[in-house]
């Protein structure tokens, strides 16, 4: 039972589960359509807020095509780069979302600047 399945199964549209869970219903239908990786945080949302079992979304999704949009196995890279974007996202105000953002960029830049002086990544 996918995403969808389950937030139908227990009655809830799509603007339901995300007030409940805290996110967007733009990226609950991203999720549902399979157009967005599922990091923990919004997992372990979206398993309360439909009262699942721990990791039920992680561990159901992990090899689905609901997984970074249809990657069985999403690169690293990928998975970091959807987790710092749910983070942005997930603030509720705009103005939230675009310091967030803003700061991610600036992070960025530092991190790519102290790449290029040499330094060796993790």
């Amino acid at each position: 039972m996918l995403l969808q399945d389950a937030r139908v199964k227990r009655g809830f549209t799509q603007v339901e589960l995300a007030e409940r869970a805290g996110i967007s219903q733009g990226h609950i239908s991203l999720l549902e359509n399979g157009h967005r990786f599922v990091g923990p945080d919004i997992a372990k949302r979206i398993e309360e807020a439909l009262n699942l079992e721990v990791d039920w979304v992680r561990t159901r999704l992990k090899n689905s095509r609901f997984c970074s949009g249809g990657y069985e196995n999403p690169e690293p890279e990928d998975t970091v780069l959807n987790y710092i974007w749910d983070y942005a996202a997930s603030a509720v105000s705009m103005k939230k979302r675009l310091e967030r953002v803003a700061f991610l960029r600036l992070a960025v830049e530092v991190l790519e600047n102290f790449m290029m002086k040499g330094a060796k990544a993790i």
